[in-house]
């Protein structure tokens, strides 16, 4: 569900699973504290969110193990100026209509796009002041024809992946949603050199913190 949603949400610029392992040494301890998150993802504002997963709301908790070695994780992302997350299927992810747009858009997204077909959803949305309802922006791809509308959808739904059509997903597709053209496509993607975010004094499987 949080791959689909990532790929789905145009706010979110880049993502990766299971990106890197933290070894965590305490002063405390003989042995270092070890922490694999699920995900790491960029937001179109350059934030940095590291991402743990689970079913339930509850099972972040149901272990003081576990949920000490999320609190110590949390203050080592924190050092760095990034958010740790902390989402449940139940609560974050299988909520709707989040979910479903996310699916819809993943399922029907494999289109190819071509110049001419970005360009006349670029032509119609500039035309509209840069936004447009999803209608309009479906009609605008089918060309007058060349395409059937099924089609222009799933065009429309590889341009939102693709990050040039931006559509809220935590709220109901409608023929009247807004549909926005992305102009500045934010920052480029920080998650492909992560040693350069550690620093150069830090190793990249391996980030030894004394935590209080």
């Amino acid at each position: 569900m949080h791959v689909r949603i990532c790929e789905a949400d145009p706010r979110i610029v880049d993502y990766q699973h299971q990106p890197h392992r933290l070894e965590i040494m305490l002063s405390d301890r003989a042995k270092a504290l070890l922490y694999t998150p699920d995900a790491i993802r960029q937001t179109e504002d350059g934030t940095i969110e590291v991402v743990e997963t689970k079913q339930t709301e509850e099972q972040f908790t149901l272990s003081s193990r576990y949920a000490e070695k999320l609190a110590m994780a949390e203050q080592v992302y924190a050092s760095l100026g990034w958010r740790f997350l902390r989402l449940s299927q139940d609560k974050d992810l299988e909520i709707k209509p989040l979910w479903p747009n996310a699916r819809m858009i993943c399922l029907r997204n494999k289109r190819r796009v071509t110049t001419a077909d970005r360009m006349r959803f670029q032509e119609a949305a500039q035309h509209e002041g840069g936004t447009l309802p999803f209608g309009k922006a479906v009609e605008a791809l089918a060309a007058g024809g060349i395409y059937e509308p099924c089609d222009a959808v799933t065009l429309l739904h590889r341009l939102i992946v693709g990050r040039t059509a931006f559509l809220d997903l935590t709220r109901r597709i409608k023929i009247d949603s807004p549909v926005k053209l992305i102009v500045d496509p934010g920052p480029p993607s920080m998650l492909r050199n992560l040693p350069e975010l550690f620093g150069s004094d830090i190793q990249f499987d391996a980030l030894e913190m004394e935590l209080s």
